[in-house]
């Protein structure tokens, strides 16, 4: 009896076919079946697709290859059915339990384990207030670290000046001078003097802020003209705006940084502005100066000429020296500090309030700076105390500076202590 075995050949099946004998189909799996069904089509006995026999079923395969010793047809093969099947999410995973090995024997042992719930709870319990004392540290080290505000109540005008914490300890001084346009109808201009990277134009900018004003900073040197100053006319007639117009007719603050690296004929062109109530400019307008027109100069040296470190400084003129109150403008190691931690310096910075001036105030300081400028012209040095001192220092009086503040701004001016004694005196 002819049978297939699991390593057929055509040739075989082809004798099985040919004397028609039955076939011993069983213990052949479903790929072997579809193997055999594969040669009988190959070979022309059986009509069957290559992709129907990939799809037959193990039965379907016996009964196909039987039927075709039969010399009938092979039965059709049903289309396979696609199903489609949801995935499914696949649960998490629990998470195992931390689990608490006690070591020992005996009653020890037994006693632990006894223990072992309330041991988990007290150390739960202890978790979650250091998480909490965490949380709240870390609160309060945000809350000190985060900009801070320094608000400035001027009683008298009922307005708030509000500066971030990182402020130089000048910048209340230099507000109040701003401010104490209010006062008197006119500004009180005012040269800053300091070493190079003190922040003096940082500060000139925050002080605009406060005060909400515009702010025009522009550099001056040895090759600064009249037009870069007053503007100028170009070649179609068209008038080119400077920073000094625009602050002058519009109100703000002017910035002249590296003021005495300045030619010092140039900058006397600005004297009739700072002094006077109207100013002219190339475009022949003459321009009201505004009430909110306030200028501030920057300076490494108090404007006598150059020393060792500022060697390219120049001497300026008095007549324009005269028309500045002086703020020494210091290293702030504070502020310093605070910009290198990040960490805003804690501490209280002075302020200043606009207050009443006796008629007895006003007459001792007349008595003293007139006694002072005689002496000052005796003596021949370099110390001018002007009408404008004395409006000035009656001006600072009033916006809340004290006497000896108001000396050094108004009168003294960087003078050395030997020249300021004998003229005091």
């Amino acid at each position: 009896m002819a049978s297939i075995t699991h390593n057929f050949s055509v040739a075989e099946l082809e004798n099985v076919v040919k004397y028609g004998e039955p076939v011993h189909l069983g213990g052949l799996n479903t790929v072997t079946l579809r193997a055999a069904v594969r040669v009988l089509a190959n070979a022309g006995l059986v009509n069957v697709e290559a992709r129907d026999i990939s799809n037959m079923s193990k039965d379907l395969a016996k009964r196909t290859i039987r039927l075709a010793f039969e010399g009938r047809p092979a039965p059709e093969v049903p289309e396979p059915v696609e199903l489609e099947v949801e995935a499914e999410e696949a649960p998490e995973a629990p998470k195992a339990p931390q689990e608490v090995v006690v070591h020992g024997n005996g009653l020890e042992a037994t006693l632990l384990q006894g223990l072992l719930p309330y041991i988990q709870t007290t150390i739960d319990q202890n978790v979650q207030k250091q998480t909490g004392d965490i949380q709240a540290l870390v609160k309060q080290f945000v809350n000190e670290v985060a900009p801070r505000e320094i608000v400035i109540q001027d009683k008298i005008k009922d307005i708030e000046y509000k500066l971030p914490q990182m402020v130089h300890k000048s910048v209340p001084k230099l507000i109040a001078i701003a401010e104490a346009r209010k006062i008197h109808g006119k500004a009180v201009h005012c040269q800053l003097v300091g070493p190079a990277g003190t922040g003096k134009t940082h500060a000139v900018h925050q002080v605009a802020d406060a005060c909400g004003l515009d702010y025009y900073p522009t550099s001056v040197g040895p090759q600064t003209s009249k037009t870069d100053l007053l503007g100028f006319k170009d070649a179609h007639g068209n008038y080119n705006e400077s920073l000094v117009y625009k602050a002058v007719k519009h109100g703000g603050i002017l910035l002249l940084d590296e003021f005495d690296s300045a030619n010092a004929g140039v900058v006397t062109i600005l004297n009739s502005i700072l002094a006077n109530d109207v100013a002219s400019f190339p475009n022949g307008e003459v321009v009201e100066v505004h009430k909110d027109f306030v200028c501030f100069i920057a300076c490494n040296t108090f404007g006598r000429g150059g020393d060792r470190q500022y060697v390219g400084r120049n001497q300026l003129d008095l007549a324009s020296l005269d028309r500045f109150v002086v703020v020494e403008f210091d290293l702030d190691e504070a502020l310093e500090t605070a910009l290198v931690t990040g960490v805003a310096p804690n501490r209280q910075l002075k302020t200043f309030q606009p207050r009443q001036v006796s008629e007895a105030e006003i007459g001792q300081l007349l008595a003293d700076y007139r006694r002072w400028r005689k002496r000052a012209e005796e003596s021949s040095e370099r110390v001018h105390i002007g009408q404008r001192s004395i409006i000035f220092g009656v001006i600072l009086l009033k916006a809340g500076f004290e006497r000896d503040e108001i000396d050094e701004m108004a009168v003294w001016k960087g003078v050395s202590k030997d020249i300021r004694s004998r003229i005091a005196a």
